[in-house]
């Protein structure tokens, strides 16, 4: 299993490890499953990520930047404000964040937003009802 994040091939980040044996309570909810494989398109317009079990999700550019949930972008939403940035825009570089989602950097030079790997996964799925 390897991410490619850019232009690079990385081996993907380690799975937290999980409560030990004998102990009776869990410490929080499921790891969340990291993708196998994360890209971007060659012309940066898209985020693809392949799941284990060999499903896979695309999501646009600017749906991603969208819906960033920096605190930054988050504010502006709570104040009404619409989303920053350009009407079109393309994904620049993507990082690892630890074992459980990925930064996304964007050609409006935004670059804090962090994806955790569900939000990817609910961000890709189609509308109820279609």
């Amino acid at each position: 299993m390897a991410f490619l994040l850019g232009s690079n091939l990385l081996p993907p980040p380690p799975i937290p490890p999980r409560y030990g044996e004998g102990m009776t309570e869990r410490s929080g909810p499921e790891p969340e499953v990291a993708p196998s494989e994360l890209r971007r398109t060659a012309d940066g317009s898209r985020l693809v990520a392949r799941w284990p079990g060999g499903g896979e999700t695309s999501v646009s550019a600017t749906a991603l930047r969208r819906a960033c949930r920096c605190a930054e972008c988050t504010a502006r939403r709570a104040r009404g404000e619409p989303a920053a940035g350009p009407a079109e825009v393309a994904i620049t570089d993507i990082a690892a964040i630890g074992g459980y989602a990925v930064n996304i950097a964007f050609s409006d030079g935004h670059r804090r937003g962090i994806f955790p790997w569900a939000f990817l996964r609910t961000l890709a799925a189609p509308p109820a009802g279609n």
